[in-house]
Order: structure tokens, then sequence, then C-alpha cells
């Protein structure tokens, strides 16, 4: 018998918020009811977090600077920029208000992590959280799916400083070097290619990001099929280095 190549990439590092599980428009809607009276569309509401961390990405923001990116996340929102800070103060300090509005799995987030496990490619998770995100992941239904988590407030580090994701690589007990990573942000996904990993991929489902330096993913399958085909660097695409799924 033949024996299979060896992968380029032998583990995947996901990032949770955003990735696996994502705002819910609706709670977000709710919670500018309930403190504001203020009415947001939607759409907005659904698009709001990635146009944010995109804007505060081009003005040379760190994400925790949270009044600042408030402000971004206000625009766009289309709300006055104290009624957005206001919300989004009352979330942060309040957890059970932070898991209402990230809730909303990924529908594609079970399937694409079933497809790595059943070939026996760990799953790590590197998350910019509050301590909690196991228990976010286990509310998910995702939690069975998952090797290794390494969420920022249970280790000295935050995201983007290279020694959380080489944590989470010596963890998950392979090089950085041959893990593949998926993050919402720029930022992380820079600092995961500065900690030494050459697989790293922006997650850009609402398409905000078309001049990202890095390779992007529209959806999760799309993702993990370029893993389980070992393929690394720019993808095919109608930009150059976006794969849609």
């Amino acid at each position: 018998m033949r024996d299979e190549p060896a992968r380029t990439i032998e583990a995947v590092l996901f990032d949770v918020g955003a990735v696996l599980i994502g705002p819910s428009a609706a709670a977000v809607q709710d919670i500018f009811r309930e403190t504001a009276h203020t009415f947001v569309r939607s759409g907005h509401a659904a698009r709001a977090f990635a146009l944010a961390d995109r804007d505060a990405d081009r003005a040379g923001l760190v994400l925790t600077d949270v009044r600042s990116w408030a402000r971004h996340w206000s625009q766009a929102l289309r709300v006055d920029e104290s009624v957005g800070w206001a919300v989004h103060q009352r979330i942060l300090e309040d957890p059970a208000l932070t898991s209402r509005v990230w809730s909303e799995v990924n529908p594609d987030a079970a399937d694409a992590m079933s497809r790595l496990r059943e070939v026996k490619v760990p799953v790590g998770l590197v998350s910019q959280s509050d301590g909690h995100v196991d228990v976010r992941l286990a509310r998910a239904g995702l939690a069975h799916l998952v090797d290794v988590v390494v969420d920022s407030g249970r280790v000295p580090w935050d995201k983007p400083n290279p020694a959380i994701y080489r944590h989470a690589a010596t963890l998950i007990g392979v090089p950085l070097s041959r893990c593949a990573f998926l993050g919402d942000v720029l930022t992380d996904v820079r600092g995961a290619v500065r900690a030494g990993c050459a697989h790293a991929f922006l997650y850009d489902p609402h398409e905000v990001c078309p001049d990202s330096e890095v390779p992007r993913a529209t959806s999760l399958n799309a993702f993990v099929d370029v893993v389980l085909g070992g393929v690394p660097g720019r993808l095919p695409g109608r930009r150059g280095n976006l794969l849609a799924g």
C-alpha cells in the first residue's frame, strides 16, 4: 500500500468570535432598543462588527482601544457615537449580554470542523475572549469538535501577540509553521504570520476587505477544502486572493 503524502498543513487554528460564533443581529437590535430606545437595521447590525474591525485596522488602532473601536462600530450601525459607546460598554461589562450578542453559530461550523476531525487534523481555537469561550462553545454544540482552546482571558497574552499563537501550536503538538489559522481581523491574521504561521487566512464572509494582503475565505468549508488539499499561498478567485464557498 502506498503511503499518503504528508500534508503541508497538519493542524488548524480558528478564531472563535465572528468565525465559529458570530454576533446575533437580532440581539444587537434588541439591546439598542432596551438601552437607548434606538432602532438599528438588521443588515447594518449583521455587518457592523466586520466593518468596524476593518476600519479600526485601517486607522492603525489596536482592538483593545475599545472606545475608538466603538466609534467605528457606531458609524457602521449608523447611530450616534455616544449611543453606540453606551451600548458597547453595557455589552462589555455584562457577561450575560456578551453571550447574548455572541450567540449566532456559523451554520457551516460543525460540518467544517467535523471534516477535519474525520481525517485526524487537530483543531485548536485562539480566541480574544473573557475567559468564558469554553462555555459558549458548549452552548453552541461545538466543544466536542475541538482539541485545544486558548482563551486570552486565561493566558498572559492577547492577540495579536505572537506568543498566543505559538502557545496554541505547542498545546496541539504541531509546529506553527505547519498550522493554518483562520481569523476575521487582519491585525490578528498578521499576528499569526509574525508568529511563524505560513498559512494564515482572513475570514471575510461579508467581503469587506477586498484589498487584503492575505488570502481570504468567504466560507468555512471553502477554507477547509484548502486545508485538506494542503495548498498554501494565494488562492484562485475573483480578486486573486478570494476563495468563495
